[in-house]
């Protein structure tokens, strides 16, 4: 009998409350205005603003989301499932607390405003508000702004659609690829991509950033004639033998499709 066996499969949905949040932080400070390319530590900075919100996401997306190790991702296909009940009363009530929070800090910064400047105390609630926001505004514009200029995040549900009926055979969409350690989202690839090339599915993504575009290709993806922002990853296509073992980022990709 032969030792050796085939590794785990990754798991079906966001798991328990802690995988749930701990996916959501992941995609908290990855995809921030503070992460736009190599990674930093600097995308923590802005994390707890935005990771109540994307709680709600993981919640959301919870029957489409595939994990292993510290990795994970979304698939979304022809049906999107419902959302995680638990995980989304969570989501809820952090984001209540965050909320909390925010009133409390905005309205002690505004009374040490308004007693060190002079200024009325509408001004420096109003000030204080905005300054406490700010993470969120921003970072809030930016993705909207990203879907406006680039027509790849808008039309990739379409593609996929456009790209099923060509080929018969199911296609599903890449989000929220990211991981903790070096060499768990290779792990995650590689073990889905077996899942892909027996089911005869194709996958359809948009990079982050331009530097990523080699690091799929490794993988076994192709480019769109184009342009870069659109990538497919078809059964049967050769990973690279150069792939490495170890990522080079924690983010992967992120589309704003879910």
């Amino acid at each position: 009998m032969s030792s050796t066996h085939d590794p785990d499969p990754p798991a079906t949905g966001a798991g328990s409350l802690t995988h749930a949040a701990r996916i959501a932080w992941q995609r908290a400070r990855s995809f921030n205005f503070l992460q736009p390319g190599a990674p930093t530590r600097a995308g923590a900075l802005i994390a707890p603003w935005l990771w109540p919100i994307e709680l709600f996401g993981v919640a959301r997306e919870a029957p489409r989301i595939r994990r292993l190790g510290g990795a994970s991702m979304t698939l979304t296909g022809a049906t999107r499932g419902r959302a995680d009940p638990v995980i989304l009363v969570a989501a809820a009530a952090a984001y209540l607390v965050f909320m909390v929070v925010l009133i409390v800090a905005g309205s002690a910064a505004a009374i040490a405003l308004a007693r060190f400047t002079g200024i009325g105390v509408v001004a420096a609630t109003v000030l204080a508000l905005v300054a406490l926001l700010a993470p969120l505004l921003t970072e809030a514009t930016r993705r909207v702004a990203h879907v406006l200029r680039h027509p790849e995040n808008r039309t990739i549900a379409r593609e996929r659609r456009k790209l099923a009926q060509i080929t018969g055979r199911p296609v599903v969409i890449m989000t929220a690829f990211v991981r903790t350690h070096a060499g768990e989202g290779a792990a995650l690839l590689a073990a889905l991509r077996r899942e892909w090339d027996q089911g005869q599915i194709t996958v359809i993504l948009n990079p982050a950033n331009e530097e990523l575009v080699d690091y799929y290709l490794r993988h076994g993806a192709v480019l769109d004639a184009a342009t870069w922002r659109r990538l497919t990853i078809p059964p049967g296509q050769v990973a690279w033998s150069a792939a490495p073992a170890a990522d080079q980022n924690p983010s992967i990709s992120r589309n704003l499709v879910n």
